[in-house]
């Protein structure tokens, strides 16, 4: 009898780790650029997203200081796992580094970034609206999160004809919002995903005083509650970061999850 009971139990227990739901996440920071502004904080704050999933039992995938060729390829390697691991699995990307808005499109900016044209910018930098897709065309009931701590503006204003750029507010500030660009694209209206940016648009996102920016430390301590919706949580993250920046940041969301609560899975580190 007791062995009977002994087997039941440890089938419960291997069907209840089988039957959880996969985690996976791809972290970039990208801070050491060849040809622009280097950039503070965009390493720690990677490193704390990262220890804050690994910590929740995510698979991580970690890529600093990725160059054009590095990024593409990590991103195509975690688009393949995460068709591998099947429809249901909980999705987080985090970028932390230089961004930039061409024509309508934003593109993120790998570190050996060397472009005068916008035609450089579509070959070379990475579009988010075909990152969106890329994670759509999986389908399914998952969520994905996709979370841009980067800026928008326009880093090569001297050499490209792009627009008016805001540029670098000052010393502290690394990363900007280009005021009235950042938008609603119709690519990214998807079921079951959410878009979210370190600071609205028209803002600029603050690198702060200590070794991590305020809206990631915002970030890490909402999203860490225990069963707390996604959008609660983030919407949590927004109050915070205006509270650590005196209002001078705030954090801006769009997207549609479908059904009840949804969570990320994510626990508070004892």
């Amino acid at each position: 009898m007791f062995q009977f009971v002994a087997a039941l139990l440890v089938f419960w227990t291997l069907s209840t780790v089988t039957s959880a739901e996969p985690r996976l996440a791809l972290v970039v920071g990208n801070a050491d650029y060849r040809k622009l502004t280097p950039l503070k904080n965009p390493i720690n704050d990677a490193m704390l997203v990262r220890k804050t999933l690994v910590t929740s039992g995510y698979d991580v995938d970690f890529i600093t200081n990725a160059t054009g060729s590095q990024f593409k390829a990590g991103f195509s390697a975690f688009v393949e796992k995460r068709k591998a691991a099947g429809k249901s699995a909980t999705t987080i990307v985090y970028f932390a580094g230089h961004g930039i808005q061409v024509e309508g499109m934003n593109f993120l900016l790998p570190v050996d970034a060397d472009m005068t044209t916008p035609s450089d910018v579509k070959r070379d930098a990475h579009n988010v609206g075909e990152m969106v897709e890329a994670l759509e065309a999986i389908g399914g009931g998952s969520v994905t999160v996709l979370i841009l701590d980067a800026c928008s503006n326009n880093p090569f204003a001297s050499d490209l004809e792009i627009g008016k750029s805001r540029g670098l507010a000052r010393g502290d500030v690394v990363r900007t919002v280009e005021k009235s660009k950042i938008s609603k694209p119709r690519e990214y209206e998807t079921d079951d995903l959410l878009i979210v940016l370190a600071a609205e648009p028209g803002t600029v996102a603050l690198d702060g005083e200590g070794e991590n920016g305020p809206y990631v430390r915002a970030l890490v301590k909402a999203i860490q509650q225990p069963k707390t919706d996604i959008r609660i949580a983030l919407g949590r993250a927004r109050e915070e970061v205006q509270n650590l920046t005196k209002g001078a940041q705030k954090s801006y969301m769009y997207g549609w999850l479908s059904g009840g609560v949804r969570t990320l899975g994510i626990t508070e580190e004892r």
